[in-house]
């Protein structure tokens, strides 16, 4: 959940060469798989606070790389407040009269980017000045000014953005982190990257005690979504250039998440993480999802289940809408499960299972 945490200073932290992890859970998976739903869920816990979506690997470092090669401050600002959602807390224009949602205020402020808007902080309450951070770099005033959602003081606020944009390693700036926010919130840390599958070694050396959680879905319905996704961010917002978006097709995507879910199956085996399918997510909300929360050490009540359900409905996250009912410029598009088989035609079908269905098996998916 989403709180106002107390005035902290960073004297509160614990030691970021001791921190290895404890408190924190690394949701991952592939794009368009779920996460981003299992992450509000977890974080609707009482005593758990999701952050909003943040590779913690790609922002501090080259994640390709080993051992991680530092990126630079400039990068490391571009990353937390520019090519993440990190950068976009739940906020309110106080010029406007009505309060936007997410995507509305997303674009107003990408429709605005020149001006000096006031935005009040809907967590804390503080009225404080945004601008668009410049893709190409940024000053770390950008970074302290998103440090009043913590409801920091002045000093504590630039000691922050000393951790996060010094030109210290990776791993200390991670662990630094990381750190800050269990230190902070006290509570379960929830970080959420769909892409941090491809670098769960890096997590697992920086932060061994954090739990990691991968999330999976039949790889026909999300290379459907994915491509359907991928046409709304490149028309309506930056995230295509900042990201270097290239065009990829269907069957291309399907190829990729046979191989990235080949890995995944084989980190369940060797006991590397906690895994759950989308689908039985959605055929047994309180089971599946009361038995990850054992898992993760979170309690577990039929209460606060159904508060979870209640507050990660597909009804309420899509302002409304039925399920099946698409949205094509909403994160959350249809809510449905088995959509390959409206979608695709009997050839497709066909060549489909050609292309992934042993990695299809191995979930229990199944050709028809």
């Amino acid at each position: 959940m989403f709180f106002k945490p107390k005035t902290r200073t960073t004297a509160d932290l614990p030691p970021a060469r001791q921190f290895t992890g404890q408190g924190i859970i690394c949701i991952s998976g592939l794009y368009k798989c779920g996460t981003s739903w299992l992450s509000l869920a977890l974080g609707s816990h009482p005593d758990a606070l999701a952050l909003p979506e943040l590779d913690i690997v790609r922002a501090f470092g080259h994640e390709y790389e080993t051992p991680l090669r530092p990126r630079t401050p400039q990068e490391r600002i571009r990353y937390l407040l520019t090519a993440s959602n990190y950068g976009r807390l739940p906020a309110v224009v106080t010029a406007l009269d009505k309060t936007p949602s997410s995507h509305e205020l997303y674009d107003y402020l990408e429709t605005n980017s020149s001006k000096r808007i006031f935005i009040k902080n809907a967590f804390t309450g503080t009225e404080y000045i945004r601008l668009k951070s410049n893709p190409s770099g940024g000053s770390s005033g950008r970074l302290q000014r998103y440090c009043t959602y913590w409801d920091l003081d002045e000093t504590s606020a630039q000691q922050l953005c000393n951790l996060c944009c010094d030109a210290n390693p990776a791993d200390e700036a991670i662990r630094r982190f990381a750190a800050l926010h269990a230190g902070f919130s006290g509570k379960r840390v929830i970080f959420k990257s769909a892409d941090q599958i491809n670098f769960l070694h890096h997590i697992e050396r920086i932060l061994p005690d954090a739990q990691r959680v991968v999330i999976i879905r039949d790889g026909r319905d999300m290379a459907i979504s994915a491509s359907k996704f991928e046409t709304y961010i490149k028309k309506k917002t930056h995230f295509a250039d900042v990201w270097n978006m290239a065009a990829v097709d269907f069957w291309t995507r399907l190829e990729q998440w046979a191989h990235v879910a080949t890995v995944i199956k084989n980190a369940e085996a060797d006991g590397r993480i906690i895994l759950l399918r989308y689908e039985d997510l959605h055929a047994a909300f309180e089971h599946t999802l009361g038995q990850l929360l054992h898992r993760c050490g979170l309690s577990v009540s039929a209460q606060i289940l159904a508060d979870i359900r209640r507050n990660t409905s597909f009804a309420k996250m899509s302002g409304g809408r039925n399920k099946g009912e698409e949205d094509l410029a909403s994160n959350i598009r249809r809510g449905i499960t088995g959509e390959w088989r409206e979608v695709l035609d009997g050839a497709s079908k066909a060549r489909a299972w050609a292309v992934a269905g042993s990695a299809l098996e191995m979930f229990g998916y199944t050709k028809n």
